[in-house]
């Protein structure tokens, strides 16, 4: 079969077109729908770097698909500046700000493959025989970001404002009180990263005045750590500065974060803010 060519503008909305034509093309190769989801997950986090993370930032996409008598072979090209820290590593033990979606192509692929050729960037990817592993992963089609990793927090409010909750890829939360701000509690892996996954239930009674602030990591997603430690002392000086009321503090982050994301390809985020009944 000839080669699948497929071009688009190196945006995020682009990237959720080249999905949907990515799977087209797959059902081409007779890929099944199981093996589909491994790649589609892969291209995802793939092209999503390429569309954030290059310096200076690409402006085009190609995305080819190729077989030979060795298997089918995706390349997945950009105009950006080099990628930095795109090497094969082991999945953390423990959530992180990154890390997860380049370990799990890693994971999935027999080879993956980046170079850099004239100026672009050049990743492949191939699928030699059977994948090399076959976590249990849940497919997410993400509007705003084409991540397609799944997180899950599962919280448990009792009397008295006793808090219960077990994270899967989630940061831990900022416990806020009177003048004081502190993380709490421990998150486990993503789901279905490892076969023996091992989840914490974490619990706090919350007292009169406090607030525990529970968010997606696209609120302070950056892979510069400065510009990370920027954004989580601004967001503590907002937590620490609203008045009282879980929705006046909501909408202060809300405000913060929508003024960022006119500045830059930020991740979505979702906030959830949780206090003691009468506080």
């Amino acid at each position: 079969m000839d080669d699948w060519l497929r071009s688009a503008p190196a945006t995020l909305q682009s990237v959720r077109e080249l999905r949907n034509r990515l799977a087209q093309g797959l059902s081409l190769f007779q890929v099944s729908p199981k093996d589909q989801a491994n790649w589609l997950l892969c291209f995802s986090e793939l092209a999503t770097n390429s569309v954030k993370h290059t310096a200076p930032p690409a402006t085009r996409l190609w995305l080819t698909l190729k077989e030979d008598e060795t298997g089918l072979s995706l390349i997945l090209e950009d105009d950006g500046g080099p990628q930095p820290g795109l090497a094969s590593a082991p999945l953390p033990d423990e959530l992180q700000e990154g890390g997860y979606g380049l370990a799990l192509v890693h994971q999935l692929f027999a080879e993956v493959h980046f170079s850099r050729d004239g100026d672009r960037n050049r990743v492949t990817l191939r699928q030699q025989g059977p994948v090399n592993q076959l976590p249990v992963i849940a497919v997410i089609d993400d509007d705003k970001v084409m991540r397609a990793l799944l997180t899950t927090l599962c919280i448990e409010l009792g009397n008295e404002g006793r808090v219960q909750w077990a994270s899967a890829g989630h940061p831990a939360p900022w416990l806020v009180g009177p003048g004081t701000i502190r993380q709490v509690g421990v998150t486990g892996p993503l789901p279905g990263l490892r076969p023996d996954p091992h989840f914490v239930t974490n619990e706090r009674q919350l007292k009169p005045g406090e607030i525990l602030l529970f968010w997606t990591d696209g609120l302070l997603d950056s892979r510069d750590a400065a510009e990370r430690q920027r954004w989580e002392s601004q967001l503590k000086e907002i937590c620490l500065t609203s008045g009282p009321g879980l929705e006046q503090l909501a909408h202060r982050i809300a405000r913060w974060f929508d003024e960022r994301i006119n500045d830059a390809a930020l991740d979505d985020m979702t906030l959830l803010l949780v206090a003691c009944p009468g506080a």
